[in-house]
């Protein structure tokens, strides 16, 4: 099984801080701990599914105003098989 380690925490957080319109779209786009934990687990699912660690925020939270999708990079990834 592959896991996001605390580097990728890290990718994550500074991800949503950066995309995020702003913190009116509730406590899932928060960068907080218990938050994290969330992005990393659809991102740990998306692993588990083939697809890579990715994420997607939906257009109406982020600054661009269209869906915004990451990729945690291989370093933020941890191994356990």
């Amino acid at each position: 099984m592959q896991y996001i380690n605390s580097k990728g925490m890290e990718y994550l957080r500074t991800w949503i801080i950066a995309t995020t319109r702003s913190d009116e779209f509730g406590p899932y786009h928060s960068p907080d701990a218990r938050n994290l934990d969330a992005w990393a687990t659809e991102a740990e699912e998306s692993l588990a599914a083939g697809n890579g660690a990715h994420v997607e925020m939906n257009e109406i939270a982020t600054k661009s105003g269209r869906t915004e999708t990451f990729i945690v990079p291989a370093d933020g990834i941890r191994s356990d098989e």
